[in-house]
């Protein structure tokens, strides 16, 4: 199964069984040469497999690695739901995007 459908039928499911899903979470799927380099870009460890910014709401998947449907269901629904939907998922949402402003805030003082 391709990981589109697999978005799509997991989508449903949620959807009809629990009447929940991410709304605005996203997930990006990169060969192993723009993996490397987003894992550079982005300081993150290079054994992961995927990975789930809060204040983007964006999960980031390794597409070589053999667990990639694990990692789209840990990253993208696990991580994504919680964000999304819990009250500790959101908080911590608002905590990053809160110190993303108050990092720009500073940066611009610096200037």
């Amino acid at each position: 199964m391709d990981i589109i459908h697999l978005v799509k039928e997991s989508l449903e499911i949620l959807e009809s069984e629990f009447m929940i899903k991410p709304e605005a979470s996203k997930y990006y799927i990169y060969s192993k040469d723009k993996w490397e380099t987003f894992l550079s870009q982005t300081r993150s460890d290079r054994r992961c497999m995927g990975v789930y910014f809060p204040l983007s709401l964006s999960a980031h998947l390794d597409e070589t690695s053999e667990f990639l449907q694990v990692n789209l269901f840990h990253e993208f629904f696990g991580h994504g739901l919680f964000c999304e939907h819990s009250l500790i998922g959101r908080k911590i949402v608002s905590l990053e995007r809160d110190l993303a402003e108050s990092e720009d805030k500073a940066l611009n003082l610096e200037e």
